[in-house]
């Protein structure tokens, strides 16, 4: 069984998430042999590829058309993106802690309002 093609369709009307592309070649090369492990991988890195850019809440429904007669595979991907997800205020409640809340403060590597990645 050989892949056919691959589509990835992010369902984005905002325009706000872009175009996602397939994250490592060699893993569903057109031409190449349908592995059910690489299109199960290619699956979590598109899930994590939506995480970092804000979207770790994105779903990503996976399916493959196999045609026996032609011993080919038609693969894709549906990405849903979900909310757009940022830093909010940090709370610190030291109860008992020995750290001084500025030295939390400055270990944190966001800001409110950031991009979740």
């Amino acid at each position: 069984m050989r892949v056919a093609a691959v589509h990835i369709r992010v369902h984005d009307p905002t325009g706000r998430v872009g175009r996602l592309e397939l994250p490592e070649k060699g893993l569903l090369d057109r031409d190449r042999p349908f592995e059910i492990e690489k299109y199960r991988e290619v699956k979590g890195l598109l899930q994590k590829a939506m995480g970092s850019r804000g979207y770790p809440l994105a779903t990503v429904a996976a399916h493959a058309r196999v045609n026996i007669r032609s011993n080919r595979a038609d693969v894709r991907f549906d990405v849903e993106p979900g909310p757009r997800c940022t830093f909010g205020e940090l709370r610190i409640r030291r109860k008992g802690l020995p750290v001084k809340e500025t030295v939390i403060r400055r270990a944190v590597a966001f800001k409110p309002g950031a991009v979740y990645d």
